[in-house]
């Protein structure tokens, strides 16, 4: 299962983000901000398109990869998830959103929040990843 997806400027400024773990708003905050802390020094030294993987709960951990200005993260829970399939599931958000917005900055990212929002859904629905090929994504976002 899917836990989370967040979408941040490389300032940890949040753009997008769907939790569906369960977490009040508190822990959301709380689970970001540790989330962001324990991220920003390799940011600082990755390449972009590179993941990283970090451990973001127990039973839980978070893919994260840069694109520009642009980070993505993508919780699975070890228990459920492999790391493979959270790994392919963040590439083809990446993707997609890069296709359905034709360019990924922060910039296109607030103008067409609704489309962003419908690809997200189009991919993972209630923490399940429901899609896992950029065609059938394509074509189900042109079904909606």
């Amino acid at each position: 299962m899917i836990a989370f997806i967040i979408t941040s400027t490389s300032s940890s400024h949040v753009l997008f983000a769907k939790f569906w773990a369960s977490m009040t708003d508190d822990s959301i905050a709380t689970f970001q901000q540790r989330l962001f802390d324990e991220t920003r020094d390799a940011l600082a030294q990755i390449e972009l398109g590179q993941e990283h993987v970090i451990e973001s709960a127990p039973s839980q951990y978070a893919l994260f990869l840069t694109t520009g200005h642009l980070t993505f993260y993508l919780c699975g829970s070890e228990q459920s998830d492999d790391e493979i399939l959270v790994s392919e599931t963040l590439r083809l958000l990446i993707d997609v959103l890069g296709d359905t917005l034709k360019r990924l900055t922060e910039e296109s990212v607030i103008s067409q929040y609704d489309k962003v929002v419908l690809v997200v859904d189009a991919i993972v629905q209630d923490g399940v990843v429901e899609v896992s090929d950029k065609a059938d994504a394509i074509r189900s976002l042109t079904l909606s």
